[in-house]
């Protein structure tokens, strides 16, 4: 079974410096059937995954872009159709 929590952003974990600035919200893991989408900016530590289930957004998974979260999770939220926007999204 997938894992579903709430939506709802973490704090982030600091160790002197802020590594790690992150929230996830929806689906954790890939759903049977579904598709992920992963990109990753290595000179500036972003990670964002995004996990789709036919044509709508089911999951993100996001590190150090504080400034995605009210735009992905207004998609998750209101159940956009993304098919055919997936890379742009991310």
């Amino acid at each position: 079974e997938c894992f579903k929590p709430p939506v709802m952003p973490f704090a982030p974990v600091k160790f002197g410096l802020n590594v790690l600035d992150g929230f996830y919200a929806g689906w954790t893991k890939l759903p049977e059937g579904g598709r992920e989408y992963l990109k990753f900016d290595g000179p500036q530590n972003i990670y964002k995954k995004i996990y789709v289930q036919d044509e709508f957004l089911v999951g993100t998974v996001v590190f150090n872009a504080p400034q995605d979260i009210e735009r992905l999770l207004g998609i998750l939220q209101r159940q956009d159709n993304i098919t055919g926007r997936e890379e742009e999204i991310i």
